[in-house]
């Protein structure tokens, strides 16, 4: 159901610092915030900054002492409760969780300080912390991402899409950490999802999930109108738009290369003239998700042809893993894996805009960023929808707050008008719908 932000005079941040553990906190610290920044990003978990203004260093003082700041935050977690809202209305944030990982305390004068804590989403602080392991996974891609989050992060919830690969591969670390080692599976493997899709990861306090993007809904999930909105009701402060055209220069068609060891087929985009194996470009990568306008709003797909109108940038490919097709799937289908997820990340970057709303609690995990949309709502002077109006995909927002108002960015994208994927919503949408 898409909405729009409800307002009251003045919103509020709560914050509370607790040593996991235990049942220290230190109370509820968000009447001596001075700013509070919350922000998330498609496939790049959320991150807060909350500056806390120490009259008399009370806070400091409860903090090193109480909390044994220096005893404790380096042999335990330090948790971060916090949520955003607008008192007498139902427009709030639910409580969500951080884990500190920076102090920044400043001063000029012996009465007051300034203090600043950097927190992560929780599955961000454990995937980080690995011990140079050589050990092996057994299975599928998507079974050895399970074992090693159970391994390093047995309290995150995790589900994945399945991939298609053999279920006797083995998988192994090389001393990498538990992030670098997934990362490293999701950067080739979209070729061995079932749709062959775009990797989404996403987290919610101490879930996570990284999903092919077709296996996620889109919903409509906010409505907003422009500054010429019904009666004045605007939502939308301000606005940027950056359009890129010359990405159709460098990144209408990627190409990969390579040789099996297993049949000797060599691979490139001369031996590969139907153009189906080796490339990543829209005719190949149709399971993906697109904001429902017409050609007035977005651009037009250019032609995969080739210079000079267009060109193609050679993507490294891994190579052939094993040598003797234990992966189950010949090179030649996944190849192109990591030539397809960048071509596909890339795909935002063409045609982007940030709304500045109303501060919108809707908005407090990483679940929806790639594949929720939101609709805008705006006539231009004549009457007419204006350029900016329609659908958008969301790909991230930055919740900023300072005493008296709070405010949300949204990071919206639009893939070509008549890009080969699924349009979304899938019907026009009206205010509280």
């Amino acid at each position: 159901m898409a909405i729009s932000p409800t307002v009251s005079a003045r919103p509020n941040v709560n914050f509370i610092l607790t040593i996991v553990g235990t049942d220290v906190n230190s109370g509820d610290l968000g009447d001596k915030c001075y700013s509070f920044d919350w922000r998330a990003m498609m496939n790049g978990g959320y991150v807060i900054r909350c500056g806390l203004l120490d009259a008399n260093f009370n806070v400091l003082k409860r903090f090193l002492v109480e909390l044994q700041y220096f005893r404790q935050a380096r042999a335990a977690i330090l948790k971060a409760s916090f949520r955003l809202s607008w008192p007498g209305t139902d427009n709030v944030t639910p409580w969500q969780t951080a884990y500190i990982i920076d102090m920044d305390a400043t001063g000029s004068d012996a009465d007051i300080g300034h203090l600043k804590f950097t927190g992560v989403d929780p599955p961000s602080w454990f995937l980080n912390c690995g011990d140079a392991s050589g050990k092996v996974y057994s299975g599928r891609i998507s079974q050895a991402i399970k074992q090693c989050v159970a391994d390093y992060a047995p309290d995150i919830a995790l589900d994945i899409t399945d991939t298609t690969d053999s279920d006797q591969n083995k998988w192994y670390m090389m001393r990498q950490d538990p992030k670098t080692f997934i990362s490293s599976l999701l950067d080739w493997s979209s070729s061995l999802t079932p749709r062959r899709g775009q990797w989404i990861v996403t987290t919610d306090d101490t879930d996570m999930a990284i999903k092919e993007q077709l296996d996620i809904p889109s919903n409509n999930v906010g409505f907003y109108h422009g500054p010429r909105g019904p009666g004045g009701n605007a939502h939308i402060i301000d606005w940027e738009m950056l359009a890129n055209n010359a990405l159709s220069i460098m990144a209408t068609k990627l190409v990969a290369s390579g040789i099996s060891a297993v049949s000797g087929q060599y691979l490139d985009r001369v031996t590969d003239a139907a153009q189906a194996t080796v490339f990543a470009m829209d005719s190949l990568t149709s399971s993906k998700y697109k904001a429902n306008v017409g050609e007035e709003k977005a651009f037009a797909k250019p032609p995969e042809g080739g210079p000079p109108t267009v060109g193609w940038t050679a993507i490294q490919s891994i190579p052939e893993v094993y040598s003797a097709g234990d992966i189950g799937k010949r090179y030649d289908s996944y190849i192109d894996g990591r030539a397809r997820l960048l071509y596909l990340n890339m795909l935002n970057m063409v045609q982007r805009a940030r709304f500045q709303v109303f501060g919108h609690g809707i908005y407090y995990n990483c679940r929806g960023l790639g594949t929720d949309t939101v609709t805008i709502d705006w006539l231009d002077i004549d009457k007419r929808p204006f350029f900016l109006a329609g659908n958008w995909i969301l790909y991230g927002y930055w919740h900023k707050f300072v005493p008296g108002q709070w405010f949300t960015h949204l990071y919206c994208a639009r893939l070509d008008w008549n890009a080969l994927a699924t349009a979304v919503p899938a019907a026009p949408v009206e205010a509280g719908e």
